[in-house]
């Protein structure tokens, strides 16, 4: 994959790399990160250490494109250890089960014993509450689980409630995809001129006309995440009783209920949030995680979906968890 060819993308990357490391943090930064553009979406790579500075690692999961790139400021602002999960060649994307296996088993040959430090960003959501669940259902302890501006019961709120077709179906239909898409198009477009850029590269990826290689492989990976999760959510439905939307949100709910560690929701106030209408906003200003976890910590971060990522409140929430390596 030809990546770092295309101007758009070497854009977004000196956007996601425009922080630098603190002179304090330099030599530690140097010695215990590298940059990971080389082995970006690289077969055999789903696992990258940003920073490797011992400790209980945070554990990343990509967003919806299936890369890492949102989280390179981290790597130079953090003083604890990150680690970061990224579709490649050979991740399976047909389900969330077998997506959710092929990371447990990475991190597993990285770091077989726990405890583990779980984080999501964005579409990915309810990936990371599967890989969660097969910590615990393995008896490791999972002591920190992070969603970065998303939360799986999301997809059952009234901005991404499945259509006719999707019900149908049990898989989200043309409509389905592209209105959710349009939702991803919308994040872009709220942030900077460079991720503005992306946003009608991915249009134009999404409406079928001509598009960056790197996009092309950034669409395919939206589209595979959004129809997993919809399937998924399918799949754990009761098969005994009429549809309703009220009874897919309750099988979500008790299925991320099984989920033992406690719960942290980080919301960017031009976030996702942001995208959904304002008569469809009550009670999911917190993206329905008091739904299910009602003790779950919010974090409000003035900022973009993307720009989150670089905000200090996150760097003190992730480096507070941080169990030192004795």
């Amino acid at each position: 994959m030809q990546l770092l060819a295309d101007y758009t993308l070497i854009d977004v990357i000196r956007c996601a790399m425009k922080v630098q490391p603190t002179k304090t943090l330099a030599e530690k930064v140097s010695s215990a990160s590298y940059s990971p553009l080389d082995r970006l979406n690289a077969d055999g790579e789903a696992l990258l250490k940003l920073l490797d500075l011992g400790g209980e690692p945070l554990i990343l999961m990509h967003g919806g494109s299936g890369n890492v790139l949102a989280f390179l400021p981290l790597q130079h602002l953090l003083r604890s250890s990150l680690w970061a999960l990224q579709i490649t060649p050979d991740t399976p994307t047909d389900s969330v089960k077998s997506m959710s296996r092929h990371y447990y088993e990475k991190i597993k040959a990285a770091r077989p014993a726990g405890p583990y430090r779980l984080g999501g960003f964005s579409a990915t959501s309810i990936v990371l509450f599967a890989l969660a669940k097969l910590f615990e259902e393995g008896h490791d302890v999972v002591t920190q689980i992070i969603v970065f501006d998303h939360f799986p019961l999301l997809y059952t709120s009234p901005m991404f409630e499945p259509d006719e077709e999707t019900v149908s179906l049990r898989s989200p239909g043309p409509d389905m995809i592209r209105h959710a898409l349009s939702s991803v198009s919308g994040l872009y477009r709220a942030d900077n001129a460079q991720r503005q850029k992306i946003a009608a590269d991915f249009e134009d990826a999404v409406n079928g006309h001509d598009a960056p290689e790197y996009m092309t492989a950034w669409y395919n990976a939206f589209l595979r995440v959004a129809v997993t999760a919809y399937k998924f959510m399918f799949e754990i439905l009761p098969t005994n009783e009429p549809y309703s939307l009220t009874l897919l949100r309750d099988a979500m709910v008790e299925w991320l209920k099984e989920v033992k560690a406690p719960v942290t929701t980080c919301l960017a106030t031009r976030g996702i949030i942001s995208t959904i209408p304002e008569d469809a906003k009550a009670g999911w200003e917190d993206l329905g995680t008091r739904k299910v976890f009602p003790q779950a910590e919010l974090i409000e971060i003035e900022g973009t979906h993307f720009s989150i990522f670089e905000s200090e409140v996150i760097v003190d929430l992730i480096d507070r968890y941080h169990q030192p390596q004795t």
